[in-house]
């Protein structure tokens, strides 16, 4: 443990000494001004509805009677404890379509790292030819579908990891920016400060525009330029690792069960994430490895005060224990899930007599892999039974995280 908490305060100091790219990609460029668009928005809206919610919680004592006064609920206390609620509940449902806003690019940026577009028109060529009577060379078809079932794998699990990082960030960022707005608008309330003027309020949520795009930029730029290629050949390294001697071409793959993907999606967690088994008898490693680059500038300065105070909290939280129990539990619902909802819905339960009722249905492995895209794209749709309350709904992982006790401590420390 002292070793690996050396190393991270070794890396978090390189991260701080050197400088962070520049913008590039226009896609990077679009989800930035689309990000800040959005951010200024939704603060607005917060500003304007704790407009109306102080003339009905802070005023409220104006038209009890004299006796009313004293009741624990009408007090100041009580009052802002309910505010507070009522913007952590914001928080999360900005967290929530913001994080389905990045879905698409997500998307694109795993499946371009993992395009098996030319794999896969080889092997349907060689099939086309043994149908005309010409044999593909030796090991040929063997090593298409490796390069295809790798990639599968990768992408699945890729999509799994990459989606986990966002919700944490954006729960940590989304409740930093609402808890700096509530503390600014108690303190205004505090001075007996008008919050009625327009023109402030407007000019106010403009400067809050321009700082979170600094933090856009400085956040997401290198996780969606860099950050998800380094993370798909770390899992792909692990996937070879783990499914070398999955080989389509053996007649024993046939028969593969669903115990035995379960066990090879846990071994290469172990290896992605560092842990020992389930045990976990060792620190595992942080997920903001792909989040940031080796080096960067968090200590360089940033020409906006909110924007570099809302990154150097960021990046303190993201590397606090909260994170880590926040990303651990996280990563075990994630992948529960993606079992449940995706690729598990391959296997069927067996009939058979000789099978008892829990028992699963063996598949072919080149089916396994070709089914695996299920379990990918679940991370893109949200089910119909989830539209609860009309609260966004991005996916059933994040309807399951954002319950989790360890996710609420997170955005309850980000919003304090």
């Amino acid at each position: 443990v002292s070793n690996n908490m050396a190393n991270m305060n070794s890396d978090s100091r390189r991260r701080r000494r050197s400088n962070i790219p520049s913008p590039g990609a226009l896609v990077t460029a679009a989800v930035v001004a689309y990000g800040g668009y959005r951010v200024v928005s939704w603060a607005w809206n917060q500003w304007n509805g704790m407009r109306e919610e102080e003339d009905t919680e802070f005023h409220s004592s104006d038209r009890q009677p004299r006796a009313a006064a004293t009741n624990n609920r009408n007090s100041p206390g009580q009052q802002q404890w309910r505010l507070r609620r009522a913007r952590l509940e914001r928080c999360r449902n900005e967290t929530t379509t913001a994080l389905k806003d990045f879905l698409p690019t997500l998307r694109r940026a795993i499946e371009s790292e993992t395009n098996t577009t030319t794999e896969t028109k080889l092997l349907k060529k060689l099939r086309a030819d043994k149908v005309n009577g010409i044999l593909p060379k030796e090991h040929q078809e063997r090593d298409l579908w490796d390069s295809i079932k790798a990639q599968a794998f990768t992408r699945m699990i890729s999509t799994a990891y990459a989606h986990t990082i966002l919700f944490l960030v954006l729960t940590t960022q989304v409740n930093l920016l609402g808890g700096r707005l509530f503390d600014e608008q108690m303190d205004n309330h505090a001075s007996s400060q008008s919050l009625g003027d327009d023109s402030v309020a407007s000019d106010r949520m403009g400067s809050y525009q321009a700082s979170h795009r600094l933090v856009l930029t400085r956040t997401y730029e290198y996780f969606f330029q860099r950050g998800i290629a380094t993370l798909a050949k770390t899992v792909e390294r692990a996937v070879g690792d783990v499914l070398a001697d999955w080989d389509v071409t053996d007649p024993a793959s046939m028969h593969t069960s669903r115990e035995m993907v379960e066990e090879a999606v846990s071994k290469i967690r172990d290896a992605v994430e560092g842990r020992n088994g389930r045990r976990r008898s060792r620190r595992p490693r942080s997920m903001i490895r792909f989040l940031l680059p080796p080096e960067t500038g968090l200590d360089a300065p940033v020409p906006d005060e909110l924007a570099q105070t809302i990154l150097d909290e960021t990046w303190d939280l993201m590397e606090s224990p909260v994170l880590e129990d926040a990303q651990r539990d996280c990563l075990d619902i994630t992948f529960d899930l993606m079992r449940d909802e995706g690729w598990g819905a391959i296997f069927t339960h067996s009939d058979s007599p000789r099978h008892t009722s829990s028992a699963w249905t063996t598949k072919p492995l080149a089916n396994v892999i070709t089914q695996l895209k299920r379990a990918s794209n679940s991370f893109y749709k949200a089910p119909e039974t989830l539209m609860l309350d009309a609260r966004p709904v991005a996916n059933v992982y994040v309807s399951a995280m954002e319950r989790i006790p360890s996710v609420l401590e997170l955005a309850d420390v980000s919003f304090n």
